[in-house]
């Protein structure tokens, strides 16, 4: 035994149950805060993959929502430009999930 569980057993030497919850406990601790380490480690390496799946087709959706917001008319109003804005992120982001189940 090492660490808390030690200290506290040889204290409690005379209550060995009590010593082994305790020792038992705390590879509990170990295993969980390995677990955790694991699950971050996994849970990073998913977050990439598929941040480079979606950035690999960026220049397609900027492209796509440049030439749509150069060819929206003039908008009178600041909401009409957030609308026409809104249609075009929509309409590129469109064009982008077919161009990506295509390429599967």
């Amino acid at each position: 035994m090492s660490g808390a569980a030690f200290r506290l057993g040889t204290r409690l030497g005379r209550y060995p149950l009590l010593r082994w919850t305790i020792a038992a406990l705390e590879q509990l601790v170990r295993m969980a805060r390995l677990c955790v380490i694991v699950l971050t480690f996994v849970a990073a390496v998913t977050l990439a993959a598929y941040l480079i799946t979606q950035f690999n087709y960026a220049p397609l959706w900027f492209r796509v929502y440049d030439r749509c917001v150069d060819t929206q008319p003039e908008a009178a109003s600041f909401t009409e430009a957030i609308r026409h804005r809104s249609q075009c992120m929509k309409l590129a982001s469109a064009v982008t999930r077919e161009q990506m189940q295509g390429n599967r």
